[in-house]
């Protein structure tokens, strides 16, 4: 009783300094235009007086005096078709990460290949290690309800009140079951496959100069767990950075003072991006039964998730198709250059390492292997650079991607330009 009292008075609090502001603004202008003063410019009065009553309001609502909202939100039943299609998912991409894991320890044993995991699952768990360690802990963080002010990414919060925590362990966060179960179902396969990747890169330099054992399960662990901490920083700073520019470019503070993201969704992006770029130039995969660039299939799943989800995060899905790209031609070479993995020996072989593994965030599937090629290697080879006239063609891969990303911001903003601008007393979820 006393906390909906509570909320009661925030709300008319609120309510109360957006409907002062609105009622000096409007009298200020009626009365500059009757001093006949029409020519100073219409925005004045609103850059001078908005931004101290957005801060204000944001430092109330990210108090403890706050929207006490608690996570998860009850979840719909189980014959909601939401329910129903997010369950059938995860357990399709969980079975096929085991049938996965399991052949691959099946050969690994018959070519006497020994360690752990073998590139699988990873001592006979379905799943590789830290794939199983970042889907148990968004299980666990589901099944503890937490307070949605003091975990979801708010730009404020972390620019203003530097709390860069919020970076990470927003993305564990999600809102109901549906979006915890669908974030697993494209989040498995991609980071799934990037640590076997990592497990196999290691086992080839080992059998060249040793190093197997438990080193064999720790090192391509270790630099998973770091591919995925990077990632997962990078999509959610930018993020940050999108709202920063929003309030200063373009006027419009809501994103930055108002907005609460949560979810993995980002840090799926950014690996479908990732594993696209690693199945090698002409690569295709099968979205919804649709062969599609592999390198380019982020964006039509983009497309498909804002006509089904609309009031998903578009910025934060961007941020995390722009960490990918980042990742891809930036970090993750001097990732590689500071891990030492035996990149100079593998290639002197004649195969060229992966570069980094992952999977489409609703399945996407290689089509047919692509003939020939100094580059692909027949699997999923390295996207982006390497070999011959590598540098070019990681210019050229870099500038078609944020051409890609570019063009989707502008469609996008076409299409929701007609929005009704929400009032500044209110929040926002974006899972």
């Amino acid at each position: 009783m006393a906390s909906s009292a509570a909320s009661s008075v925030r709300e008319h609090l609120e309510s109360f300094a957006s409907d002062a502001y609105s009622a000096v603004s409007d009298a200020a202008q009626r009365v500059a235009s009757s001093l006949g003063l029409q020519e100073r410019p219409p925005g004045l009065l609103e850059r001078t007086l908005r931004p101290p009553i957005d801060r204000g309001l944001a430092q109330f609502r990210w108090s403890s005096f706050g929207t006490a909202a608690v996570i998860p939100f009850p979840s719909p039943p189980l014959e909601d078709p939401r329910m129903l299609l997010t369950i059938i998912g995860l357990a399709r991409v969980l079975w096929e990460e085991a049938e996965i894991g399991a052949s691959a320890a099946q050969g690994a044993a018959a070519g006497g290949a020994g360690g752990a995991g073998g590139g699988g699952g990873g001592g006979g768990t379905p799943l590789p290690p830290i794939t199983l360690a970042l889907a148990a802990t968004a299980v666990w963080r589901f099944l503890n309800p937490v307070m949605l002010r003091e975990w979801c990414l708010s730009p404020y919060c972390v620019m203003e009140r530097r709390e860069a925590g919020r970076l990470w362990r927003s993305a564990i966060v999600h809102l109901d079951a549906p979006h915890l179960l669908c974030n697993l179902t494209a989040l498995i396969p991609d980071c799934a496959a990037l640590e076997r990747a990592h497990q196999q890169a290691h086992q080839q330099a080992a059998r060249g100069g040793g190093g197997g054992g438990v080193a064999g399960v720790l090192l391509p662990a270790a630099a998973v767990a770091v591919d995925v901490a990077v990632l997962t920083g990078l999509s959610s700073g930018l993020f940050v950075a999108w709202a920063v520019a929003e309030r200063q470019l373009l006027r419009r503070p809501g994103t930055y003072y108002a907005v609460g993201a949560v979810g993995l969704s980002s840090l799926a992006f950014a690996l479908q991006v990732v594993r696209g770029e690693a199945r090698g130039p002409g690569a295709r995969v099968a979205v919804l039964g649709l062969p599609v660039p592999a390198a380019h299939a982020w964006l039509v799943q983009l497309a498909l998730t804002h006509v089904t989800a609309p009031d998903a995060s578009f910025a934060g899905h961007v941020a995390g198709v722009l960490a990918g790209v980042a990742h891809v031609y930036l970090v993750g070479p001097v990732l590689r250059w500071i891990f030492g993995r035996g990149r100079r020996r593998t290639g002197a072989a004649g195969g060229t390492q992966p570069r980094f593994w992952g999977s489409g965030t609703t399945s996407g599937r290689p089509v047919a292997p692509q003939a020939g090629g100094g580059g692909a290697g027949g699997g999923d080879g390295g996207g982006g650079g390497g070999g011959g006239g590598g540098a070019g063609r990681a210019l050229r891969g870099a500038l078609t991607q944020l051409g890609l990303a570019a063009l989707a911001v502008v469609v996008y903003a076409a299409a929701t330009a007609r929005r009704q601008r929400q009032p500044m007393s209110m929040w926002r979820l974006r899972p």
